[in-house]
């Protein structure tokens, strides 16, 4: 998990690098998805952002598995208990979803203000983006009719047109502020 982390959270980066120039009309290449790995401050300061976000999925993941294996170990298994343990998982990973999206526009003030040192630029994203979970939620729900047709296309479509127009919608609802 930790040499994933180190290599697959830089990639990404860079990935969020090329959109965001894509959104800002500057000229992208692909070399820019490694980005990341070109000096030793930008690595370090895309798995600090990574980080953040990292750790907050996985405390919701916890929370969905403690839960799961309290309700397989610990009750027997009848469906109003099923029921509940669906319920409860539910509404874990819609608190989850909100705590996660709290944090909206602070990937974008990473790339956004790259010059700027990490508690300045998420200081910026709260200035530049007004209401974040709001946005966060609007961007999410925008786009759940072209995630479950990526889903129906066994993630064909969700690769070659979702991803890109969702990274690319990213910043550009960011950038609007």
């Amino acid at each position: 998990v930790l040499l994933s982390f180190l290599f697959t959270a830089p990639t990404l980066f860079g990935l969020f690098r090329i959109a965001g120039k894509l959104a800002a009309d500057e000229e992208a290449v692909l070399a820019d998805l490694f980005y990341a790995f070109s000096d030793r401050h930008v690595y370090a300061r895309a798995l600090a952002t990574v980080r953040g976000l990292l750790f907050r999925g996985t405390i919701v993941w916890f929370a969905c598995e403690i839960t799961y294996l309290l309700f397989v170990y610990a009750l027997p298994p009848t469906l109003p208990n099923a029921v509940l343990c669906g319920l409860l998982i539910g509404i874990e990973i819609l608190c989850g979803l909100v705590w996660l999206l709290c944090r909206y526009p602070y990937l974008w003030a990473t790339i956004r203000f790259e010059d700027m040192p990490l508690p300045d630029a998420y200081d910026r994203a709260r200035e530049h983006v007004s209401s974040p979970l709001f946005r966060g939620w609007r961007f999410t729900f925008g786009f759940v009719p072209w995630l479950l047709l990526g889903f129906f296309t066994v993630g064909i479509l969700w690769i070659a047109d979702t991803l890109p127009r969702m990274l690319v919608a990213y910043f550009v609802d960011c950038e609007e502020g």
